[in-house]
């Protein structure tokens, strides 16, 4: 309960800034999720997550520089030493493991063969790539395994070349004159990939007892990311 009153209360403060300065989000993943099935967090989540674009990143750090909401520290690649996963962070400094994810979403080719490619391999490398500095004791027991095995592979990668990895899939298709979109964390599934217009009409749905934007057609997004959406699986 104090984590997800944590997470809720970075959140408020992330949507206030957002409408401040005019910078356009949605509620992503289960934190998408959760608002359209239980009007607010799901019981058992961790975390909140948002989108946003890949356009707005460079706006969005120079926003948090000077506004960075109390007792919150922010974390992005190439900006912060010893982190190295593809999205930008804001973590509570009083609880721990209180945070909110920022998935910047990128643009896509329209092909469907293209989009799996593309999604898999971005699904694959961002698993090894982002456990570098991960701390192995917040990690779920079973994944810890993993985590390990991807901790050594990554003892050979600099992270000027991981940053070179996650900027390649980044520029690969300009995100203006993208149809489709799609945020390199991703669970390797062409159809993760999503028309890009149906994140330009949002509107606020209730999450707890704020009021977070997410895509009108949310159907279509939430059944490409989860299937049947409806029925709760506890994972």
């Amino acid at each position: 309960e104090d984590l997800q009153a944590e997470n809720l209360r970075i959140l408020d403060e992330f949507v206030r800034l957002c409408k401040k300065h005019n910078i356009w989000y949605s509620l992503a993943y289960g934190t998408m999720l959760g608002a359209v099935r239980h009007n607010g967090m799901i019981p058992w989540d961790r975390d909140v997550d948002v989108y946003i674009r890949i356009v707005d990143v460079p706006k969005i750090r120079e926003i948090f520089k000077e506004e960075l909401p109390q007792q919150c520290c922010y974390k992005a690649r190439g900006v912060t030493k010893g982190y190295t996963s593809t999205h930008e962070l804001l973590e509570s400094t009083v609880v721990t493991g209180a945070h909110l994810d920022m998935y910047p979403l990128v643009g896509v080719s329209n092909s469907p063969k293209e989009q799996a490619d593309f999604t898999k391999k971005t699904y694959y490398f961002r698993k090894i790539l982002k456990s570098k500095y991960v701390d192995i004791r917040q990690c779920l027991p079973k994944n810890r395994p993993m985590v390990l095995l991807a901790k050594f592979v990554d003892m050979f990668i600099s992270d000027k070349k991981i940053e070179s990895i996650y900027s390649k899939y980044e520029t690969m298709y300009d995100y203006n004159s993208s149809e489709y979109v799609v945020a390199l964390a991703n669970y390797g599934k062409a159809c993760n990939c999503v028309k890009k217009e149906i994140f330009d009409d949002t509107f606020g749905h209730q999450f707890e007892h704020l009021q977070c934007a997410i895509p009108r057609d949310y159907d279509t997004y939430l059944k490409g990311m989860y299937g049947d959406y409806m029925t709760p699986k506890k994972y």
